[in-house]
């Protein structure tokens, strides 16, 4: 009998501090819900598709974090006679992966006479489990020296 056990650990950490996240668009205005704030989306007449004139739309500085986990655990064999055995393969994952963000800025073409503040704040969770079993025979007819191996 024979048990292969195997296993590996993957784990990933990102970080992001002051880092400036910016959008570019051809559109003007802003659309935020409120008749207070409010300008119209248009594209401007004078943008060609040579020279589409993309304008900073939105800015902000950006504080962000990911973290990733994996797990994962393999097989065993099993040969209960020379002719004669068994495999079983079961690999199991767990992954895990969390990222939260912290987005301040504004919207920059707007077409307004005052800036247009928008904060966004952001917590994503995830968890997947996949599982997976596979069993192999393997049966050899005689036992000679000219068999298959």
């Amino acid at each position: 009998m024979g048990v292969i056990i195997g296993g590996s650990y993957y784990h990933r950490t990102e970080d992001r501090y002051h880092a400036q996240f910016n959008q570019y668009s051809l559109y003007q205005g802003v659309v935020t819900g409120s008749s207070d704030i409010f300008s119209a989306l248009h594209i401007p007449s004078f943008i060609t598709p040579n020279f589409p004139r993309l304008g900073k739309y939105w800015g902000s500085g950006e504080l962000r974090n990911r973290d990733a986990e994996l797990w994962t655990a393999d097989r065993s064999y099993y040969q209960f006679s020379p002719l004669h055995g068994i495999q079983i393969q079961y690999i199991g994952t767990r992954g895990a992966e969390v990222q939260g963000a912290n987005l301040n800025g504004s919207f920059q073409n707007t077409g307004l006479q005052f800036p247009v503040y928008n904060q966004v704040n952001q917590l994503k969770q995830s968890f997947r489990v996949f599982n997976t079993v596979n069993v192999q025979g393997e049966d050899k007819l005689w036992n000679s020296p000219w068999r298959p191996s």
